[in-house]
């Protein structure tokens, strides 16, 4: 289905953006901790501009589009801090995100004559995000003043694209 524009046609920018993130500490034992990190991210925006950039004469189309964006994410880290030479960092990662991504191209009726041009394009393009990651580090502290460090992630990250479009004219 087509989009009314927000602003009677109009060209405008309109973005609502909400976000956040809780971080949360605890100390498992003097020289252990557990560190948790959340975040959450939404984004809507709307855009309805002239696509031909005409001053006085009217437009013959107007773009409009629609975007989303929502994301979860989730990190956890256990993390040594011991006296001796050796430290150590294992943690795990989650994200949960889906983005949509309308666009319609309204034609102008009157300045064309026919109905025939009130859309002449309609279509989504939807992702869909699951990432998980493991990882970890060990440092050895060799002096006082020199540590080396060595860690490995693993990451599975998979994206589903799936974009659609209205056939207008079959």
């Amino acid at each position: 289905p087509g989009m009314v524009p927000f602003r009677g046609g109009l060209p405008a920018v309109r973005t609502w953006q909400k976000f956040g993130t809780l971080e949360m500490n605890y100390d498992l034992s003097p020289n252990l901790s557990l560190n948790s990190l959340t975040g959450y991210y939404k984004l809507n925006t709307w855009v309805d501009f002239n696509c031909s950039n005409s001053g006085q004469a009217a437009s013959g189309c107007m773009t409009t589009k629609r975007l989303k964006r929502e994301d979860f994410t989730q990190e956890i880290r256990l993390s040594s801090d011991n006296d001796g030479p050796f430290n150590f960092t294992l943690g795990g990662f989650y994200q949960d995100g889906e983005i949509t991504n309308q666009v319609v191209l309204p034609g102008n009726v009157a300045l064309f004559g026919s109905p025939a041009f009130a859309r002449l394009f309609d279509g989504t393009h939807d992702i869909d995000i699951r990432a998980i990651s493991l990882f970890g580090q060990g440092r050895f502290k060799v002096t006082p003043q020199f540590e080396i460090a060595a860690g490995a992630r693993w990451t599975d990250e998979k994206r589903t694209s799936t974009p659609t479009s209205v056939d207008l004219f079959g």
